[in-house]
């Protein structure tokens, strides 16, 4: 009942922060999907447009072994093939395509995760080898989901696979006992091709979805309770100097997009030469602050919140002391949360 209570009490969307701090544990969002039908696509495109090429090198090798048998003694036949299947088919397809899915498969991770390396996973820790916890994990809702996930996906293939080729066969059954080996291959290409255009925008679909699903039930796993928003943005008041370049460089980002942040303010706290802008909904643990504007700023906010509309609240103290304490786009630190209270109350009338 705790553990549920717990869960349920997690209600807030997981700060910067928190999702910073679980991506240096390489927690992070990640479908086991993905990575292997990107793979797929890149085989796909690689056979498709080099199949030619490919047939020609292997017909290639298989014609050449008589020659090299009849001609020459049994050692040196046997090198000259070795020479030409490595450089025919190990060189010119088999190298290729491994190195082309080693890129697929990288590029299938940094395309979800980014670039991302920690050894957190690989550090032992004694929840990982308990038994407990490991059945819990085994038998925890996500893993049936994903269990059931993939018997479905197993099945569906299945059913498409059985249903193309016993389509296809049934087409060519009554030339086939007349079809040599070169009619054969083309049957063979063709019921393939089929099946290709019918399974990878079915896979494609599947990855797609299985990644908003991922993406969905990570940020819901990363969720927290409003006691962890406030008290990690309490933590963060912190260090001086490293708030001070903070904000040095927060305020040149604000210049950029000063009209979108007042547009979306609730309330306007000006001082002398000060003017902080206020975000609050009902949803908000606390108010966010979204602008601090000095000098010609804080009178450019001032124009646009009056001519938005937005409330305007002077109160010196107050305002110089979220400029002095508080980050812009965070939750307004604790020390401010009574007088912010009182802004927005008289915003309301």
């Amino acid at each position: 009942m705790e553990v549920s209570g717990d869960k349920d009490s997690k209600t807030e969307e997981p700060t910067p922060q928190k999702l910073r701090d679980a991506r240096k544990k390489a927690q992070v969002a990640r479908s086991e999907e993905f990575g292997p039908t990107l793979m797929f696509v890149f085989a796909v495109l690689y056979f498709w447009f080099g199949w030619d090429s490919m047939f020609a090198n292997i017909k290639e090798v298989m014609t050449s072994i008589p020659a090299f048998i009849y001609t020459t003694d049994f050692p040196l036949a046997l090198d000259n093939l070795i020479d030409k299947v490595v450089s025919k088919v190990i060189y010119a397809i088999i190298l290729p395509f491994a190195l082309l899915m080693l890129v697929a498969g990288i590029l299938g991770n940094v395309l979800q995760t980014g670039i991302l390396f920690s050894v957190d996973p690989v550090i032992p820790k004694g929840e990982k080898i308990s038994p407990i916890k490991g059945f819990g994990r085994i038998f925890s809702v996500k893993s049936v989901i994903k269990t059931l996930f993939s018997i479905i996906k197993i099945i569906g293939m299945s059913i498409i696979i059985t249903y193309v080729v016993r389509l296809g066969i049934r087409d060519y059954m009554h030339d086939l006992s007349q079809c040599d080996v070169s009619c054969q291959m083309l049957v063979f290409q063709s019921l393939l091709k089929k099946l290709i255009m019918i399974l990878l925008p079915v896979l494609i679909v599947v990855a797609a979805m299985d990644f908003m699903f991922q993406k969905a039930q990570f940020t819901k796993d990363q969720r927290m309770t409003k006691d962890e928003v406030k008290r990690e943005y309490k933590n963060q008041e912190g260090d001086p100097e490293i708030k001070g370049a903070r904000k040095e460089e927060q305020r040149k980002m604000l210049e950029q997009d000063l009209n979108k942040k007042v547009k979306e303010s609730r309330v306007i706290i000006v001082g002398m030469n000060l003017a902080v802008a206020l975000k609050y909904k009902e949803d908000l643990p606390l108010p966010i602050l979204l602008a601090i504007g000095k000098n010609r700023m804080s009178f450019k906010m001032i124009e646009i919140a009056n001519k938005e509309r937005v409330k305007i609240i002077a109160d010196p103290e107050l305002a110089t002391k979220l400029a002095n304490e508080g980050d812009i786009d965070q939750y307004i630190p604790s020390s401010t949360i009574e007088g912010a209270a009182r802004a927005i109350q008289q915003s309301n009338e």
